[in-house]
């Protein structure tokens, strides 16, 4: 059997459809969906103005699939000691579709779950 290779998008993530929760890979959400994922932050790009900068970040699950998450300005220096790469996160956010029709999760809070933990 051939070793099944990771994609962007294909992270399965949580949603409620309405009956219950349900988990399904990022790209079979449909946009303006409230969803949640969890895995580790693998990368981190940042852009835009120093005065306002915004990121993107990776999410990795146990078996390699990803998600993108976008996270604005006000996110980032909300939740700015969760955003590192290596922390386990909780992500979560709205389901968007840029131009490319690419989904991503454009978050609205990124807790670290280890730091939860450790504060039980």
């Amino acid at each position: 059997m051939a070793a099944v290779t990771p994609a962007p998008g294909k992270l399965h993530v949580e949603y409620d459809n309405g009956l219950g929760p349900i988990s399904k890979p990022l790209d079979r959400i449909p946009e303006r969906t409230f969803a949640s994922a969890t895995g580790t932050i693998t990368h981190i790009a940042s852009n835009g103005p120093a005065s306002a900068v915004r990121a993107t970040i990776v999410i990795t699950g146990p078996t390699g699939d990803t998600a993108y998450c976008t996270v604005d300005a006000d996110t980032r220096r909300n939740y700015s000691a969760s955003i590192r790469e290596g922390a386990r996160v909780l992500v979560r956010g709205y389901v968007v579709h840029l131009p490319d029709n690419r989904p991503v999760i454009d978050a609205l809070a990124v807790h670290d779950l280890d730091r939860q933990i450790a504060a039980f």
